[in-house]
């Protein structure tokens, strides 16, 4: 695995004024992403960095230790899904995707606005599948995909990222992880780890994302 270097920073310029500063390849592309959904209030892009207007900006790591039980509620958790998948989207419909994701590189805008903000993990995509050439960066939230990978080039489909969503939501809102010491759970394990939420739309959410058949992955909250 490469080494992580962190990529961004946020700035606070005046009371309700704040810009997030990118220093990481594609900044161009996750800038557009972070824009693409309206949910910046008075957004301006420069060139490598956004100013927009809010009321407060955090990473996702310090704003859990905030809430009850260091947990999401089940609505702050479609609120994370609401913001991130649409970042998500844009940035498939442009054939590039988050083979993993880090809990680091999350920021939290007003409580309610979550976004990726580093293109560490960020990855072309050719029709469905992206293609590992070197050694990649380390995920908190990875994929059985990934962790299957025995050789250099290789190619996986791009909805191993919707293992990672889910990953990073089960955290999130449970406080539970799912590849421990990468051991891959089955899907008895996984129906284990979801009965305290058994039948809301997280649930279903989760189910969606983390079926074992890859190609039946998707990202969709009812």
């Amino acid at each position: 695995m490469s080494k992580v270097t962190k990529t961004w920073k946020i700035t606070q310029e005046s009371m309700y004024n704040y810009s997030i500063v990118l220093t990481c390849e594609k900044k161009d592309l996750l800038l557009n992403s972070i824009i693409s959904n309206n949910s910046l209030k008075d957004s301006l892009l420069n060139n490598n960095s956004i100013n927009f207007t809010a009321k407060s900006v955090e990473g996702l790591n310090d704003f859990l230790l905030k809430q009850v039980n260091s947990k999401l509620t089940n609505i702050q958790c479609i609120e994370l899904l609401k913001t991130i998948t649409k970042q998500i989207k844009y940035l498939e419909s442009i054939n590039q995707v988050f083979y993993g994701l880090n809990i680091a590189d999350i920021v939290v805008i007003d409580g309610v606005n979550y976004q990726i903000v580093s293109s560490n993990n960020l990855i072309e995509k050719e029709k469905n599948n992206i293609t590992f050439y070197c050694p990649f960066n380390q995920c908190n939230f990875s994929s059985p995909e990934l962790l299957e990978l025995k050789k250099l080039p290789s190619s996986i489909d791009y909805r191993c990222s919707y293992y990672s969503l889910g990953g990073l939501l089960l955290f999130c809102h449970l406080k539970k992880e799912l590849l421990v010491d990468k051991k891959i759970p089955s899907e008895i394990e996984i129906e284990y780890l979801l009965e305290s939420i058994y039948d809301t739309n997280i649930y279903w959410f989760l189910k969606r994302c983390l079926v074992k058949d890859i190609q039946k992955r998707v990202l969709l909250l009812v």
